[in-house]
């Protein structure tokens, strides 16, 4: 795992594979948005969990998200015991659904990440979030449904369940303020 002070970081920011994929879709190889991104990796402000590397790896994506990732490949958040303990009980929570659909484990592992950071102590005045392109789902039969692992859970709904602070791309660039 890395070690990172979080020095001068005012907001921290746990992104999603769904999200690398729309900026790819979006942005393309727009040089200023993959540099701007490229920047909150190194200054520390963006966390990639291995999980997601993982799963563009596997082809998730073309070759171009996945040579951006391996240029910051030592900023990659890897596992620990905490987050693999809390990725078991939302795993848990939500009827087995990531053990049977191991294409998309990566989203326990986005939010795990999140609520591990979010508890740090050091960490009290920094805001986190998750970056997600993924929408609330508000079905009345949602939540049945997701407790007995018939339907995915949705990213937003997983952090308002844990408390985590959830935005997309375009609020990133808004809270950061920055034009593409």
């Amino acid at each position: 795992m890395q070690s990172n002070d979080y020095t001068n970081v005012d907001n921290l920011y746990v992104v999603d594979t769904s999200s690398l994929l729309d900026a790819k879709l979006w942005y393309g190889r727009v040089r200023g948005f993959w540099d701007f991104f490229g920047n909150l990796i190194l200054n520390g402000k963006v966390i990639i969990p291995e999980a997601v590397k993982a799963e563009i790896d596997i082809g998730r994506s073309d070759d171009f998200i996945k040579k951006f990732l391996n240029n910051y490949k030592h900023k990659i958040f890897n596992f620990n015991d905490q987050i693999l303990k809390t990725v078991e009980i939302i795993n848990k929570d939500h009827g087995g659904y990531y053990s049977r659909h191991k294409n998309e484990y990566a989203d326990a592992h986005v939010v795990a990440t999140a609520i591990y950071h979010k508890k740090q102590p050091r960490l009290d005045a920094i805001e986190i979030y998750v970056i997600s392109q993924e929408s609330l789902n508000f079905k009345n039969d949602y939540e049945e449904k997701v407790s007995k692992g018939e339907v995915k859970p949705k990213i937003p709904n997983l952090c308002r369940k844990y408390e985590i602070n959830y935005i997309n791309l375009y609020r990133l660039l808004d809270i950061e303020n920055k034009d593409i």
